[in-house]
């Protein structure tokens, strides 16, 4: 017999560990794609590329941050409404999220595509290693288009 999982009932702390820790290893992965690809750059290429790399990483990290403090938000939300026991107003939240998040997606892709050059300078990228900041946060918004 499956056990209905509630974070009304029993232990908080095991509930929250059991539902924090996947958003915890998905931040750990997307700071651990910046330092493999800051590894096989500093492998092979000169200090401008490691350099334009370091600072685009931190580009992408930033916007994996904010999704994952807004969809924290909104599972507040949801959980929120769950807890009340209105689900039609959770429903309700579960679509609103998913709206917010699409255009915010839509947003982002064409804001990072077409404006690469400005979050670099955003971002104090230094001027030798401008170019490589640039083309860095291109690659990963076009890695992030093929998914």
């Amino acid at each position: 017999m499956e056990k209905n999982k509630n974070f009304t009932e029993g232990s908080i702390l095991k509930g929250l560990i059991g539902f924090a820790l996947p958003v915890l290893f998905a931040l750990f992965l997307q700071a651990l794609y910046g330092a493999v690809d800051l590894v096989i750059v500093g492998q092979f290429a000169e200090t401008a590329d490691v350099s334009g790399v370091a600072t685009g990483s931190n580009v992408t990290h930033t916007i994996t941050t904010v999704v994952t403090g807004l969809t924290m938000g909104i599972t507040v939300l949801v959980g929120h409404c769950i807890g009340e026991g209105n689900h039609e107003k959770a429903g309700r939240a579960v679509g609103s999220g998913i709206f917010l998040f699409v255009i915010f997606a839509v947003i982002m892709t064409l804001f990072i595509g077409l404006g690469a050059e400005l979050i670099s300078t955003w971002m104090k990228a230094p001027e030798e290693a401008f170019a490589q900041t640039v083309s860095y946060v291109r690659i990963c918004w076009l890695d992030s288009l093929s998914c």
